[in-house]
């Protein structure tokens, strides 16, 4: 049994060995990229088909909808206006009433951040821009 086993992993070494050695004559005799893909098989495919063009391979992924990878995209429609209608003023901790909430710096309202908070106006960012709410209920896009 032991000399059955010695003799399969000799045979076995000795096919991997010339696979090896075959394989590595083989490398760089591929057909030139202007040949005619016919010759390679000993016959000659008309030129219009060999220049036929692969149709795009479409990825697995295209279904997915939007990249994980990329920011949130905004949607406008979603977007709730935002009503700034008093502010509690305190140089330590001022607080705003935004859409009957009360909010802080640093905190979150309909998806967007609070910045500053002024005695006359509060600055909110949704991630790409500032906005600034006053209390006239004016909005100024840029802060």
């Amino acid at each position: 049994m032991k000399d059955r086993k010695l003799i399969l992993l000799g045979v076995l070494s000795v096919l991997a060995v010339l696979s090896i050695a075959y394989g590595s004559s083989k490398v760089g005799r591929g057909i030139p990229s202007n040949a005619n893909p016919g010759e390679a098989l000993g016959t000659e495919i008309p030129l219009g088909l060999a220049a036929l063009e692969r149709p795009e391979k479409k990825s697995y992924y295209s279904d997915w909808g939007r990249n994980p990878f990329l920011e949130k995209e905004t949607i406008v429609s979603k977007v709730v206006p935002l009503n700034l209608e008093g502010i509690a003023w305190d140089k330590e901790n001022p607080k705003a009433v935004i859409n009957a909430r009360i909010v802080g710096v640093g905190e979150d309202i309909e998806g967007r951040k609070v910045v500053d908070i002024a005695q006359d106006r509060v600055i909110v960012n949704d991630g790409a821009r500032n906005e600034e709410l006053r209390l006239s209920g004016e909005r100024n896009g840029k802060a």
